[in-house]
């Protein structure tokens, strides 16, 4: 029975929270664009001056001293639009994104800026509510619709929101409109790999390895991408990669194990499943793999006992009951056997009627009753 469930479980578990670490600190690489006014004449005007003195800290990236300046153009001015804004951003900096996004909600009431809207974006995937930002996105795209940048926060938001196919779509608008966005590049190959296997898959994520060499994550990437095309030799190239990085990453070791298994070289997959399992105890379907090799290799009695792990860890896998059940039937154990079928029956009854005809062939049998004969 071939597995590919593995591939898009550990994605799904793992792939959002890796990317926005390997994406860096600043969201879509607004870098603290403080809205300057030298070029304003500040003759008498009291305000203005305390914005010049607030943009002086931020620049020393003293952004308490900042913030007070800001404030105190306000009190003397209270619709000054550029203190609002450099508010907003001088807390944005500083971490305080409760504050910012005040700051820039009342920035954009007094001027719908594109800039702002996008700010209010980021502000919000900070504070984890990336649906806000979504909203916040388009309404900079709408202002600009030519923005790269935008179109590519937006794509990003919707990953968080585990939408990658609307995140695909903003991603390859980013692309066409800067087909050198190295973030767009590697957001593309990630969104792609949560989908069925594509060519497009694999053409983007060897494009983003091309834009961080020294990435574990895209190698990783590359590599699923040819396993789910039926590539194991160049799978397993690209997992070595990936390992060479990083030698002690359980699931590339479990996709390691994957890839030899595939290519019936089960010493090599046996050592790599040991390998991720020793890494990570609780990866359930390094487990699977372990004993789906041990079945491979003729020692059904290990088999089982990795088998029920895996089932322990994980229990609702659908190829771990279903080949438990068969190495359990190679070791004349029916009511073990009995019991993943039924268990099948509920959850999955067109996988279950492949194992009643191992099970039962062309007896009929009240299979409900583990008990029956």
């Amino acid at each position: 029975m071939r597995s590919t469930i593995f591939l898009f479980a550990i994605l799904l578990t793992s792939g959002a929270s890796s990317l926005a670490q390997e994406r860096g600190q600043i969201l879509g690489n607004i870098d603290s664009p403080l809205i300057q006014t030298d070029n304003v004449n500040s003759t008498g005007d009291a305000a203005l001056l305390e914005v010049r003195k607030g943009n002086s800290h931020f620049a020393q990236k003293d952004y308490a001293a900042a913030v007070e300046c800001y404030k105190k153009a306000l009190e003397l001015r209270p619709d000054y639009h550029d203190a609002q804004y450099n508010l907003g951003v001088a807390n944005l900096d500083w971490g305080r994104y409760e504050e910012a996004a005040e700051a820039l909600k009342q920035a954009v009431a007094l001027s719908p800026l594109a800039i702002t809207y996008e700010l209010l974006g980021v502000v919000n995937q900070r504070l984890n509510q990336p649906q806000t930002a979504v909203g916040y996105y388009k309404k900079a795209l709408g202002l600009n619709p030519s923005s790269a940048l935008s179109n590519n926060n937006i794509a990003y938001a919707y990953l968080e929101l585990k939408r990658p196919e609307a995140a695909a779509v903003f991603f390859r608008e980013t692309l066409r409109l800067q087909p050198k966005f190295a973030e767009a590049t590697q957001g593309l190959c990630t969104a792609l790999s949560y989908l069925p296997a594509t060519l497009e898959a694999l053409e983007a994520c060897m494009n983003a390895v091309e834009t961080q060499p020294n990435s574990e994550t895209y190698h990783y990437l590359v590599g699923l991408a040819y396993f789910s095309l039926d590539h194991y030799r160049e799978a397993i190239e690209s997992f070595e990669l990936a390992a060479e990085i990083n030698p002690n990453n359980g699931l590339t070791q479990n996709a390691m194990g994957h890839g030899y298994y595939r290519l019936g070289q089960h010493q090599k997959a046996l050592s790599h499943f040991q390998r991720a399992i020793e890494i990570q105890p609780t990866l359930s379907d390094a487990h699977a793999g372990l004993g789906n090799v041990y079945y491979r290799m003729r020692k059904p009695k290990e088999a089982t006992k990795a088998l029920r792990q895996a089932l322990e860890l994980n229990p609702d896998s659908v190829e771990a009951k279903f080949n438990l059940a068969i190495a359990c039937l190679t070791l004349n154990q029916r009511d073990c056997a009995l019991e993943q079928y039924n268990r099948l029956k509920i959850d999955e009854p067109e996988v279950s009627q492949s194992l009643f005809q191992i099970l039962f062939r062309n007896r009929v049998i009240d299979a409900r009753d583990p008990g029956s004969k």
